[in-house]
């Protein structure tokens, strides 16, 4: 395999590579650092979800047993909620005082 890199690629090769050859360093930027890339992807994902979940997520209290229910987007919880605040004539608090 051959590879054309600009001066400061081939110097931050060179900068990674220490006292591995070329193969080698190469070797490990496409196993162990793409690995640790796609690892700390994974985590930085899963945790944006959670803080996600965390300050949008909507929910209500079961009548029956007052456990938590959380809002599916789309289900049929999303959809009531939609239809109740239509007929009810929700809108942007703006929209409101223009009226």
């Amino acid at each position: 395999m051959s590879a054309v890199l600009t001066k400061e690629l081939k110097e931050a090769l060179d900068k990674f590579k220490g006292e591995l050859s070329y193969g080698l360093a190469i070797k490990k930027l496409l196993t162990e650092e793409l690995n640790s890339y796609s690892e700390g992807y994974k985590k930085g994902k899963k945790d944006g979800y959670r803080q996600g979940v965390k300050d949008w997520q909507i929910w209500y209290y079961c009548k029956v047993c007052d456990k938590r229910i959380n809002i599916k987007p789309n289900g049929n919880s999303h959809k009531a909620l939609i239809g109740y605040m239509q007929e009810h004539g929700w809108g942007h608090a703006e929209c409101h005082e223009k009226e």
